[in-house]
């Protein structure tokens, strides 16, 4: 289980979208699916998931793109990195570890 003191931050690869998270993620994982495939570029998107009040963008405004019925994936429009992936349905954030500040203790 991911093991991060909070408070969490991380942002895109140009700075121009930032976010903080108030409380440790509820769980971590890979998702192999042939969506979060594409999303990330790679054969899995690693991932940690935090309740939607928990997480606050400090900077910026991503750009959100519904990728299914119940998926929306938000995203920086200046350089693309893939920041989130937003289940409306749960009240739950699923954050890319890639864009973590500090990602050593966010083992998936």
């Amino acid at each position: 289980m991911t093991d991060l003191t909070t408070p969490i931050t991380g942002g895109c690869l140009c700075g121009a979208v930032r976010y903080k998270a108030s409380e440790p993620p509820k769980s971590s994982g890979y998702y192999h699916c042939s969506m979060c495939q594409r999303w990330s570029g790679s054969p899995a998107w690693a991932a940690v998931t935090f309740p939607l009040a928990a997480l606050r963008i400090t900077r910026g405004e991503p750009k959100f793109y519904r990728s299914s019925p119940r998926v929306d994936r938000g995203f920086c429009s200046d350089c693309g990195s893939s920041l989130f992936v937003r289940y409306p349905e749960t009240d739950e954030y699923c954050v890319s570890v890639g864009t973590l500040d500090d990602a050593a203790n966010a083992r998936p």
